[in-house]
């Protein structure tokens, strides 16, 4: 039978294997092609030597031209991982010969070049960068130096680059920041396209009345000297800010009034006045930040803008809920302000009273509120019943937010009202009848009282921790009782009460600080 293919001798392609290292000559692949695994002889391959130009006259890249000994020798071979080899067969166009034969020559030279030399692992190019800045290896060094030293290279280095100003970078989760100041007292000229013109001369012109800064998306920035940093800092939808440097450090005094009680002073606000032409802009923060506040108020002593008080709750994120920095004091303006209709505004320039006032925070705001509420809760829940959950704002799922609030309602044995007031409101619970005379009696009695402890093991879910929820007890007063069926011989049976007049529900959990008030309840009949 003549032979069809002109395959490669064993030799051959073991010289194709090792001479890339095992590895695969895509440049935008060479994924090693070998490692152990759980084959007969313990090596788990997933590569091959494939044919440059085929092997048959039917494959891909068949040269008619080349005898069968060209076409099995080395020079014809490439070394490919499994998905490279279907690839470049399938598509043989795309991959003609001289392309396969780039590949293979650039994989002999990088394989040569590598040779003796360690695979660069994750830490790689921070140990290189890091001896490069410092001369010591990034695992000796105290990582505040590391850091340090890497932010004063990067200065450095932009300052040989742009001559005449210097530098200062830093890193948060908002992305890289470069701080340029000028050496020298000259004007500086930029220019830009704004995606919106109208709306972003509308806030220039706001800028210089009030005071409050302008931030619009561009399409394009010019800025001289630094044209080509900008340029490379371009992004698509890269947005500009645009800040008055007439400010003055100022203290805003935040307090919350309505019309029961007398005025609740929350905090000092600190932050800076921007000044305009016709009024000035404050923007300040307290309790490290978690609070922010922001206004614009006019020369004639006017606000022109509402009260804008926003919470970055960011700043609680992985930290335990029962020891969330600033929560009482946060509540408790939370409650004021969720009840209040306004918020008086002292503010100070620099000692100096300037404005004295009322404002209506913003509604959207107050929607926000919500989540001191909840988090409060979540405190209340996890001291109680000595639980360590962290706050993760993303995460909370509305069934996480209502198993919060259910806990806390059980937390105080209380009256339940708001099932009091349902007229059809009936409960149905199954019961173990140790004497059925008894309990006959006592359900023929035309008003009588039904204390329920719940002794079932319940767990309610937050942020994927189980809470194990104590031993319920509910107390039913003037309620009629019926027997509905037998669910079994020994004494268990399904028993209907129906609220009667007078009728009180009384629910929360049976533990230390509210079994004083459960007997009190239970007694006073």
């Amino acid at each position: 039978m003549p032979r069809t293919r002109d395959n490669f001798s064993k030799k051959v392609i073991r010289t194709l294997r090792e001479q890339v290292s095992y590895r695969c000559s895509n440049p935008e692949c060479r994924v090693i092609t070998a490692a152990p695994g759980d084959t007969e002889d313990g090596v788990n391959r997933v590569g091959q030597a494939a044919h440059i130009s085929a092997a048959s006259p039917s494959g891909p890249r068949y040269d008619k031209n080349m005898s069968a000994k060209e076409r099995a020798s080395e020079n014809n071979g490439i070394w490919l991982c499994n998905i490279c080899a279907k690839k470049i067969d399938n598509s043989p166009s795309e991959y003609p010969v001289e392309t396969l034969k780039n590949w293979k020559t650039t994989a002999l030279r990088k394989a040569k070049s590598e040779l003796g030399k360690p695979i660069p692992d994750e830490d790689y190019v921070v140990n290189v960068l890091s001896t490069a800045i410092s001369g010591a290896s990034y695992s000796s060094l105290p990582p505040q130096t590391a850091i340090s030293n890497i932010h004063m290279a990067a200065a450095q280095g932009l300052s040989k680059k742009y001559p005449g100003f210097s530098f200062q970078t830093s890193y948060d989760s908002r992305g890289t920041k470069i701080h340029i100041t000028p050496e020298y007292q000259e004007d500086l000229e930029f220019s830009f396209i704004a995606q919106n013109p109208e709306e972003a001369t509308e806030q220039y012109f706001r800028l210089l009345r009030t005071g409050k800064p302008a931030s619009f998306k561009i399409k394009s920035l010019k800025f001289g000297e630094l044209d080509s940093l900008f340029q490379a800092l371009n992004e698509e939808d890269a947005t500009i800010s645009i800040a008055s440097q007439i400010k003055k450090d100022s203290i805003m005094k935040l307090g919350v009034i309505d019309d029961s009680s007398k005025p609740y002073f929350f905090d000092d606000i600190k932050g800076q006045c921007h000044l305009g032409t016709d009024g000035f802009f404050f923007e300040g923060s307290a309790c490290s930040d978690i609070i922010i506040a922001s206004t614009v108020i006019e020369k004639s002593g006017t606000t022109k803008e509402s009260l804008n008080i926003r919470f970055d709750y960011s700043k609680w994120n992985d930290m335990p809920f029962r020891s969330l920095p600033y929560i009482r004091k946060l509540k408790s303006f939370s409650d004021k302000l969720m009840s209040s209709s306004k918020v008086t505004i002292d503010l100070e320039i620099e000692g100096l009273k300037v404005f004295e006032g009322q404002s209506n925070p913003n509604d959207f705001q107050r929607e926000n509120l919500e989540i001191i509420e909840l988090a409060w809760c979540a405190r209340e829940v996890c001291v109680e019943l000595d639980k360590e959950i962290l706050f993760k704002l993303n995460d909370l799922s509305i069934s996480d937010q209502n198993n919060i609030y259910k806990l806390y309602e059980l937390l105080n044995f209380k009256r339940r009202k708001d099932l009091e007031s349902e007229k059809s409101l009936e409960i149905t619970f199954i019961a173990d009848v140790y004497n059925l005379e008894e309990f006959n009696e006592m359900v023929r009695r035309p008003n009588t009282e039904v204390l329920i402890n719940d002794h079932q093991q319940k767990y309610l879910e937050i942020l994927g921790q189980k809470i194990e929820i104590p031993e319920i007890t509910q107390i039913f007063k003037s309620v009629s009782a019926e027997i509905i069926e037998e669910i079994t011989k020994d004494r268990t049976y399904r028993v209907h009460l129906k609220p009667l007049k007078g009728f009180e529900f009384w629910e929360g959990f049976n533990i230390k600080k509210n079994k004083k008030l459960i007997r009190k309840v239970n007694e006073n009949n």
